[in-house]
C-alpha cells in the first residue's frame, strides 16, 4: 500500500511501512442429516479504508502539479526508491550519504534516509534531495550469545528480524568495525536497520543525546560513551554552546588505548523536521514519548492528533511502539496527524 501525494524527509534510514487491512469471510460447516439445520452464513467484516495520505490534489497548497512535503523513516529499494510508504524516482536527486556525494545506487535497503521532492497527483514522487546519516560507527565491544544485541561505542544496537546486514549475525565478533543505520527508542537503545562492515581506519562516529555534560572538563555522555571534546569548536549550536539534552553528531576516535572518544567535530542534530508549515508528512518511528493519544514524539518529533485523526487500531497508543504517522507540518516544527498506524515492521506494506 502506497501513500500518495507527499513530499518525504527520511530521516532515520528505515522505511516507513503501511500495513494493509483486508476483511475474511468464514466458510459454511457441512452439517449431517438430522442434526439440525445449517447456521446462516457468516458475514464477511468490511474492510477498513487503505491508510493512504492525503491525495495532492485535495490537500491545502496543492496544485495538479503536486504539493510539498516531509517524510522520515527506513528506505527500501525496489525498481524505485521507497520511504514512508512512498515510492520516489531519485535519480536527479542530490544525495548525500555521510555528508559526502553519493549515486542512487548507493541508496540501499535500511538506510535512515531523509527524501524532499514533489509528488504530483496519482504519481511517483520526485525527489530533490536524498540525505542519509549512520547512527553509529566504530568497533563493537560486546556481542550477546545470541548474536542479536551489540554494544558500539557505548550504544545499544538490537538487531531483529528486517535488520539488512551484509553479514550474518553469527559473523559479527568483539573488534568487528561496523556503520549501523538504526531507529532510537524511548531509553536511547538503537533498532539496527542496516549493519554493513566498516574499515577499521575510518573516524568513529555517533549521534545521540548529550547527558552529563561537565563543562569544566569538556566532556558529556551519549548514553554509556564518554565524549571528551576538549579544543573542539561546537558546530551549528543555537546558543553557541552545548546543553545536556541537546542531540548531538560526534566523530573521533579512541587515543592510547582510552575508551574515552576523543571528538574532532561536534554538530548540532535537529528533531524536528525542516520545511514549510502545510507540508505534508510521511514518517515512521518509535514513540519516544508519550503523554496522551494527543501528544507524543515519534523519533523526537513532536506529533498532535485530534479527534478527526485516524488511528489503526483504535486504541491507545503507548511508549516504543512502532507507528506510521501521515499529518501535516504545522509553523511551530510539530506535525498534526490525520492518521496513524501500528506497524511492528517497516517492510509490511
Amino acid at each position: 500500500m502506497s501513500r500518495m501525494h507527499v513530499r518525504a524527509y527520511l530521516v532515520t534510514a528505515i522505511l516507513g511501512a503501511l500495513a494493509a487491512c483486508g476483511g475474511g469471510g468464514a466458510s459454511d460447516a457441512g452439517v449431517a442429516s438430522g442434526q439440525g439445520s445449517a447456521p446462516p452464513p457468516a458475514t464477511a467484516p468490511t474492510p477498513s479504508p487503505p491508510f493512504v495520505c492525503a491525495p495532492a490534489a485535495t490537500a491545502p497548497g496543492s496544485s495538479a502539479s503536486g504539493i510539498e512535503g516531509t517524510g522520515r523513516g527506513p528506505a527500501r529499494k525496489l525498481l524505485s526508491l521507497k520511504v514512508a510508504g512512498q515510492e520516489w524516482n531519485i535519480d536527479h536527486a542530490s544525495i548525500l550519504m555521510d555528508g559526502q556525494p553519493a549515486t542512487s545506487a548507493q541508496v540501499v535497503d535500511g538506510l535512515v534516509t531523509t527524501v524532499q521532492g514533489t509528488i504530483a497527483p496519482t504519481a511517483m514522487g520526485t525527489a530533490d534531495s536524498v540525505v542519509s546519516e549512520t547512527q553509529v560507527a566504530g568497533p563493537i565491544t560486546s556481542v550477546d550469545s545470541t548474536a542479536d544485541h551489540l554494544v558500539v561505542l557505548g550504544q545499544s544496537v538490537v538487531l531483529v528480524q528486517y535488520t539488512q546486514m551484509d553479514v550474518s549475525a553469527p559473523g559479527l565478533a568483539v573488534g568487528d568495525t561496523v556503520a549501523v543505520s538504526a531507529l532510537a527508542t524511548a531509553n536511547g537503545s538503537l533498532v539496527a536497520t542496516r549493519i554493513a562492515r566498516r574499515a577499521a581506519d575510518l573516524e568513529y562516529v555517533v549521534t545521540g543525546t548529550v547527558s552529563s555534560l561537565d563543562n569544566s572538563a569538556h566532556s558529556f555522555q551519549i548514553n554509556d560513551l564518554t565524549v571528551d571534546y576538549s579544543g573542539v569548536v561546537p558546530q551549528g549550536f543555537p546558543t553557541g554552546v552545548i546543553h545536556d539534552g541537546d542531540l548531538v553528531r560526534v566523530s573521533g576516535r579512541f587515543h592510547g588505548g582510552s575508551t574515552t572518544l576523543s571528538a574532532r567535530t561536534v554538530e548540532f542534530r535537529l528533531d524536528a523536521l525542516s520545511g514549510q508549515a502545510g507540508d505534508q508528512v510521511a514518517l515512521y518511528g518509535y514513540i519516544t514519548r508519550f503523554f496522551s493519544n494527543a501528544d507524543f514524539d515519534v523519533s523526537g518529533v513532536r506529533i498532535t492528533t485530534s479527534a478527526a485523526t485516524d488511528i489503526r487500531p483504535p486504541g491507545p497508543l503507548a511508549l516504543n511502539q512502532s507507528v506510521d504517522v501521515c499529518g501535516t507540518l504545522l509553523s511551530n516544527g510539530e506535525v498534526g496527524a490525520t492518521q496513524i498506524e501500528i506497524v511492528p515492521s517497516p517492510w509490511d506494506y
